[in-house]
């Protein structure tokens, strides 16, 4: 499926730092840890198969902005497949990754994206941080609840940019119980 035919949301923002919390693969429970990571000052990213529209909600509540694509289990309409962040550190594209091939995910993707300084998707619930070339790559991994999606407990990154520190990426794994 050619770019021109998936729909493609864009955002500029014009913050001096960032903090996202970046979530995947929730299914309609998102880890109360994750949760309790977000506040005021973060903007969190979704990167798809959200489940129940009311995570977003929840996190819309909490969150200083939250960009959220539809995965391939999604179906809601109000969100695109594609989502362009564009900052003063460059573009992060989230999308969740489905039609990419799984022989090489990471080749897929920055071929298809190769303005982009970040490229974040999800699909395969496994955590990655490729920071090996640009565009840098990120899969939080699933941030579910439960042991089901989450090959043994919840997971999400933190992507911090700013002038002072540069670039910081982490990934955070949480146990079921």
């Amino acid at each position: 499926m050619g770019l021109t035919q998936r729909s493609i949301s864009e955002v500029k923002l014009n913050d001096n730092a960032y903090r996202f919390i970046i979530v995947s693969d929730t299914h309609s429970t998102l880890h109360v840890k994750i949760s309790n990571l977000i506040n005021e000052n973060t903007y969190v990213i979704h990167s798809g198969d959200i489940g129940n529209i009311d995570i977003l909600n929840n996190l819309k509540s909490i969150a200083k902005g939250v960009f959220a694509v539809n995965g391939n289990n999604d179906i809601h309409a109000n969100l695109p497949k594609i989502y362009s962040i564009a900052t003063k550190f460059g573009k992060i594209i989230v999308e969740h990754g489905d039609v990419h091939s799984s022989l090489d995910y990471h080749g897929s993707l920055r071929a298809s994206y190769p303005g982009a300084n970040f490229i974040i998707y999800g699909h395969t619930h496994k955590h990655v941080s490729d920071m090996t070339t640009i565009p840098y790559i990120i899969n939080p991994g699933s941030s579910a609840s439960g042991d089901t999606w989450t090959n043994g407990g919840s997971s999400c990154a933190i992507l911090e940019l700013s002038e002072a520190n540069g670039i910081s990426v982490e990934i955070k794994k949480f146990s079921a119980k």
